[in-house]
């Protein structure tokens, strides 16, 4: 499809516009905060205000005025246990003791097709079929 005559001068215009006009207001811009980013790079920080209330203790201290009172030191937080983590789905007694076995149960097809691994055999989509009408 053939384009107007004014297509090519329209672009032109707004590139003329905006080289002219949007350009420098852009670099102005960016030259505005980088002076703005140098002043504040080079104010020092403020330091942070020391509370009365914050005890810095040292933990060597702490041991030695433990054991000259003979007292025991023990840690802030018990050991944890490890973490358990329970299954969502059932998973098959075969499955936690290894065995050559090939033969699978439908427990182990019922796992793998919640697991979507196993996608129903044509038998059983028929047998399915027939039940349902």
């Amino acid at each position: 499809m053939a384009k107007s005559a004014r297509a090519s001068t329209r672009k032109e215009a707004k590139r003329n516009i905006r080289a002219k006009v949007f350009d420098p207001v852009a670099l102005e811009r960016t030259e505005r905060l980088s002076q703005k980013l140098l002043e504040i790079a080079a104010q020092a920080k403020p330091q942070p205000p020391v509370s009365s209330n914050s005890m810095d203790v040292d933990q060597e201290n702490t041991n030695k005025s433990n054991a000259e009172e003979g007292r025991l030191s023990l840690p802030l937080c018990p050991p944890t246990s490890p973490l358990r983590i329970y299954s969502a789905l059932h998973v098959p007694p075969s499955f936690l003791e290894w065995s050559s076995d090939d033969s699978g149960s439908e427990e182990e097809e019922e796992f793998y097709m919640q697991l979507g691994l196993v996608v129903p055999s044509a038998e059983e989509d028929e047998e399915d079929y027939e039940m349902s009408c």
